[in-house]
């Protein structure tokens, strides 16, 4: 699920941040900074908090949301620089790093967790748990990648064309949440990944 999510969202950032290479003077440099949104879209971009709900064995009791088709990613923002060194006016160095930021949408696992817990709550007869007060938190997903290529470019008329094949590497953070439950009647508690967090790699 994570590679899936982190492969979708940068293709829609590759798009919307594509650069066209035109024919300029060789030997010089040129540098572009780049910023707008990070859509996201499919798996990534999917809430259905019923599909992914975890339960604790066979108790009533919820402990995690699996993610697996259903990211809650929300808009973000991208951030880019791209550079290119025109050996000739046909060939270009390209290269280019950009990091992008979706914060996740827990509004929806809060809302189904208060939904799944005291819908039916009575105050008159309240369960022997209390009522239950609960809070997701949700790592941002933050996603930096680095690419490098040729590029040829070519002037039809007064239109440009260019081919920029580029090769790369892409990190994504572990996407860590945790719940807190507090129990009217009883101390409250947690729940968390345990181990290790490290970040995701892949080939671009």
């Amino acid at each position: 699920m994570k590679r899936y999510s982190l492969m979708i969202c940068l293709s829609l950032i590759l798009v919307v941040n594509s650069l066209h290479v035109r024919g300029q003077e060789s030997n010089s440099w040129h540098t572009v900074l780049t910023g707008g949104w990070a859509l996201p879209v499919g798996a990534f971009k999917r809430i259905a908090p019923e599909q992914g709900v975890v339960y604790e064995g066979d108790n009533p009791v919820i402990y995690g949301f699996d993610k697996k088709g259903n990211s809650y990613a929300e808009n973000g923002y991208a951030l880019g620089l791209a550079m290119r060194y025109s050996i000739n006016n046909n060939w270009h160095l390209t290269s280019r790093i950009s990091y992008t930021v979706n914060t996740v949408n827990t509004k929806v696992m809060n809302d189904y967790l208060d939904d799944f817990y005291n819908k039916d709550f009575d105050p008159s007869n309240p369960p022997a748990w209390g009522y239950k007060y609960h809070r997701v938190d949700h790592r941002d997903y933050q996603v930096m990648y680095f690419l490098a290529g040729m590029a040829y470019g070519l002037n039809v008329g007064r239109w440009p064309f260019s081919v920029n094949p580029q090769l790369g590497l892409a990190s994504i953070n572990y996407p860590d949440y945790s719940i807190v439950y507090l129990w009217t009647a009883y101390p409250y508690s947690a729940f968390r990944h345990e181990g290790e967090t490290p970040s995701i790699q892949a080939l671009m």
